[in-house]
């Protein structure tokens, strides 16, 4: 074999973010361009640049943080975090159809709270399954928080 099996199976995480990556970057792309530059934004507001670096490192994060629970504790005993991590790997994925597509901020403020309490779930599920996968997990409950904070401000202010 090419990979040991302990490496092949990071392969279905690095696989699930990805195409989690890719819906999330299709649907930003259809109205980022035009929409999203022409409203109003708080002046914290990261430039643009910093999103695509930013979420590589978060998917990469959130693949390798899944792949340690999984090994660690097997499908069974980690069934319930691994859950959390996919229900959130959705939620991810769907938030730029809300906000973007949609060009609701209020849907995608409704929709990254929900999002936000289950990647605080899940980070916390991890911490107690591998702290390594819980602390990798950190960094992104910091920009959800950040992200989250931004959407309601620029739901607030367009409304």
């Amino acid at each position: 074999m090419l990979f040991p099996k302990s490496v092949r199976g990071f392969f279905p995480f690095a696989v699930a973010t990805s195409i989690a990556a890719a819906v999330a970057g299709s649907l930003t792309e259809m109205t980022v361009h035009q929409w999203y530059l022409r409203i109003a934004k708080p002046t914290w507001t990261v430039p643009a640049k910093v999103f695509g670096p930013v979420w590589t490192v978060l998917y990469a994060a959130m693949a390798l943080a899944a792949w340690l629970v999984y090994r660690k504790e097997g499908w069974e005993r980690a069934k319930g975090p691994l859950t959390l991590w996919g229900i959130q790997l959705v939620l991810n994925a769907l938030w730029p159809g809300f906000f973007f597509a949609l060009r609701s901020p209020l849907m995608g403020s409704l929709e990254i709270v929900v999002l936000l309490g289950f990647v605080i779930a899940m980070t916390v599920s991890f911490w107690r399954q591998d702290r390594t996968a819980g602390l990798l997990m950190l960094p992104y409950c910091l920009w959800g928080s950040y992200a989250t904070a931004l959407t309601m401000t620029i739901w607030w202010m367009n409304k």
